[in-house]
């Protein structure tokens, strides 16, 4: 058993401490629960690094607010820079109008996002990616953009298999049914 346990002296007339009056409080379930959601986190963390994807997490506005560590190492960047609306800087400026539109509405309308654009590599050059989030609504109903993935292997080229990348493409899927 754990407890939370807080205790005061008690005062009497003459202004003396004469006692002591405390309460305690079973916190045991409580802190079972919090190794449990520490646990968790800790193999979603686990689970994000070990993935050979680029992949990052957005607040219910839009705002990045956690990328793993091949994201860091493939713009070059520290994590702060990219988080809010920082990525932006490294999307290729002829992708960045409809990239960014896209985003909104999906994150407005909480729909599926994807995206074929061009990021820019921390060597300069900028490559073919495909970008998708999936909405993840919290226990109060927020919206909030899901883990988010990039090929593996992105391309210098346009792309051949798989999907096609054309200048102004940019599609939004509604969620399945």
């Amino acid at each position: 058993m754990l407890l939370d346990t807080v205790k005061t002296p008690f005062f009497g007339a003459d202004g003396q401490a004469s006692g002591v009056v405390g309460i305690s409080r079973d916190v045991t379930e409580r802190k079972r629960f919090e190794q449990r959601l520490a646990d968790s986190e800790a193999r979603y963390r686990a689970l994000s690094e070990l993935l050979p994807q680029m992949v990052w997490t957005a607040t219910a506005d839009g705002a990045l607010d956690y990328t793993n560590d091949w994201v860091i190492e493939y713009f070059g960047c520290g994590a702060e820079q990219l988080a809010g609306a920082g990525w932006q800087k490294y999307v290729h400026p002829e992708d960045l109008p409809a990239v960014s539109a896209c985003w909104r509405q999906a994150v407005e309308s909480g729909s599926v996002y994807e995206a074929e654009l061009r990021l820019r590599h921390h060597s300069g050059r900028y490559f073919y990616h495909l970008a998708r989030a999936v909405p993840h609504r919290d226990s109060q109903a927020q919206s909030r953009s899901g883990t988010v993935a990039a090929p593996t292997f992105p391309s210098a080229r346009k792309p051949r298999s798989g999907w096609s990348y054309r200048p102004g493409y940019f599609r939004k899927r509604t969620k399945p049914s």
